[in-house]
């Protein structure tokens, strides 16, 4: 989004975003009683979800006539279900030729530190982090194999493209996809704005040890948006996490704190995802984004 008026001038179109998400394809979860859904539109009700991402598509399409590729990213969409990946897909289709799907698939234990690291709460030592483990690594997105085959289903199986997205890579996991998307030309450009904002141990550290202040300070303040104060706090400790002389918490120690029966089910789930079953999913991506 950072980059949308340079990848238009290079015939790539980003459709506006609400916040830095295109929820509007969210919309299509039916389902869904997330607050932060309906607050971000309005009070839109269940039954008027589906008219509304429509018109969405429809006019995302309008707008897009003197584009060559156009670029919608939501990751939420992995929570929806079977049934509205195929409504999605049907509206999608409808509207563009060809839909090509990118998904990307982060190691559990990997994504379920980074989830947690966002709330900051605490170090992987916390019983809070084994509870907030337990209870996704349980849940339906943590089971990448019926994910994948839920958009293998919906939109054939030439046109869904795998990724296996992985941290340590900094940056380059991220520019091969925007080169697989069509955006090879302009992954220069974003590699700047698309770096994974994961906090280091240190900051996690540090921002548990202040929480106990920092909650009082909210509430002295009068603050009402804490989720976004604490993001931005985040950010001013990190030069202050730099200067700080402590030995940050050890990742490996996340390793420990899995609930072993929820890590044993999510390992089998991995490995079936990097089997034979899939490799002609993830050898298409990556030899799109070699070209």
């Amino acid at each position: 989004m950072a980059e949308a008026d340079e990848l238009a001038k290079r015939g790539i179109y980003v459709p506006a975003a609400t916040g830095i998400r295109h929820r509007h394809l969210q919309l299509f979860d039916a389902h869904s009683q997330a607050p932060g859904l309906t607050r971000i539109f309005d009070g839109v009700e269940r039954h008027e979800r589906l008219p509304l991402a429509t018109r969405w598509v429809e006019e995302v399409a309008e707008a897009a006539q003197n584009f060559g590729t156009v670029i919608m990213t939501e990751e939420t969409l992995v929570r929806l279900l079977p049934e509205e990946v195929e409504t999605m897909a049907c509206h999608l289709k409808a509207a563009f030729d060809p839909v090509d799907v990118f998904v990307c698939f982060r190691p559990h234990e990997d994504l379920v530190r980074s989830n947690y690291r966002q709330l900051i709460t605490a170090t992987y030592r916390d019983i809070k982090f084994k509870r907030y483990a337990a209870q996704w690594m349980g849940s339906d997105l943590s089971r990448y194999c019926d994910v994948l085959d839920t958009y293998l289903r919906a939109f054939g199986e030439t046109r869904v493209h795998g990724y296996f997205y992985r941290f340590s890579k900094g940056s380059s996991s991220n520019t091969d996809i925007l080169g697989a998307m069509g955006a090879g030309s302009a992954a220069e450009i974003a590699t700047s704005t698309v770096d994974n904002r994961s906090r280091p141990a240190e900051v996690v550290e540090l921002k548990r040890r202040l929480n106990p202040q920092i909650e009082g300070m909210i509430q002295e303040l009068g603050g009402h948006d804490v989720p976004r104060f604490h993001s931005i706090l985040s950010d001013a400790l990190s030069e202050l996490a730099a200067l700080a002389d402590f030995n940050p918490v050890d990742e490996t120690e996340l390793q420990g704190a899995l609930p072993r029966r929820a890590a044993r089910r999510c390992s089998l789930d991995w490995e079936q995802l990097c089997s034979q079953r899939y490799a002609h999913v993830f050898a298409r991506a990556a030899a799109v984004a070699a070209e």
